[in-house]
């Protein structure tokens, strides 16, 4: 009977909400998802930017909703 190694998957799928307490109102993010040697990326994108938001709501909050998956 023939053997196959199998490896198991992670999956990450989420969203970049937003951000809160700068001291600036424009604001965009930056992000950079890593792995470790043992580890590849199989599919999706590893790094990226969010558009700029104004966070002149009542809250202070900039809104981002970037969605991410890997």
């Amino acid at each position: 009977m023939e053997s196959v190694f199998r490896t198991p998957q992670v999956h990450v799928i989420g969203e970049i909400v937003g951000a809160k307490g700068f001291t600036s109102s424009k604001l965009y993010g930056k992000y950079e998802f890593r792995v470790g040697e043992s580890w590849r990326l199989l599919a999706g994108k590893p790094a990226g930017e969010t558009f700029y938001d104004s966070s002149e709501n009542s809250e202070g909050l900039a809104v981002f909703e970037q969605p991410f998956d890997l």
